[in-house]
């Protein structure tokens, strides 16, 4: 996979989750990475990783946690 994030577990599915809760944030530059990931995942780690960016957004963005 050509962009697995720095500092990622590796996961496709992690990274693809942590790059879309960028993406949800306005970041054109994952936006633009979004697009090379999901090209070199299946459907079904693209919704996986789809569902684990929302619930990170529910627990780090929309949560409100404290920097």
């Amino acid at each position: 996979m050509p962009d697995r994030g720095a500092g990622s577990a590796g996961s496709p599915v992690e990274v693809l989750a942590w790059c879309k809760l960028s993406a949800y944030q306005q970041s054109r530059h994952a936006l633009r990475k979004l697009k090379r990931i999901e090209a070199c995942m299946s459907r079904e780690q693209i919704r996986k990783g789809c569902s684990l960016a929302r619930r990170y957004y529910n627990r780090y963005v929309a949560g409100g946690i404290a920097e």
